[in-house]
């Protein structure tokens, strides 16, 4: 199937969405693959983690697992990514046909750092480094993510 999309249109969608929320968004295929658009800035807390081969790989496979629970469901998927952020994953449908994803994350949700321990074991990096880019995130509570969540849902079908 063949959908034409107006990519300027879209991108500025985007860049609206990430100007008015501070969240990440990345538009995928359903192959999963990066479609170009997208307003992925690594924060210093990613960015350190996925500065090493081992981090930047459960981060591809955290990505992975949470779309591959989207396609699955074709609905709306929240999960805590293997660095303790939220990831939240969406279907974007035309002609009940799911044509493309929406991928966004990096979302701190109010978590102490000492909690993270579980999720950051084996990396190897350095723990204070980590903390304070951790503490410079913005920290959303369930109602906030709750309406990012909400508006996303509206940008996919819009």
């Amino acid at each position: 199937m063949i959908v034409n999309v107006d990519a300027a249109k879209l991108a500025n969608a985007l860049e609206d969405f990430y100007r008015a929320t501070g969240i990440n968004l990345n538009l995928m295929d359903t192959d999963f693959v990066p479609l170009g658009h997208h307003t992925l800035v690594h924060n210093g807390y990613c960015s350190a983690i996925q500065g090493m081969p081992k981090g930047k790989a459960a981060c591809g496979k955290s990505d992975r697992a949470l779309l591959e629970k989207c396609r699955q469901s074709r609905q709306t998927e929240i999960h805590v990514c293997h660095a303790g952020l939220i990831d939240i994953a969406f279907p974007v449908e035309y002609e009940d046909r799911i044509i493309a994803y929406i991928l966004m994350g990096q979302i701190k949700k109010g978590t102490d750092f000492s909690a993270l321990s579980n999720y950051l074991s084996g990396l190897s990096l350095n723990v204070t480094k980590l903390e304070s880019c951790y503490n410079e995130l913005t920290s959303y509570d369930d109602t906030m993510i709750n309406s990012v969540k909400n508006l996303a849902v509206m940008l996919t079908r819009y």
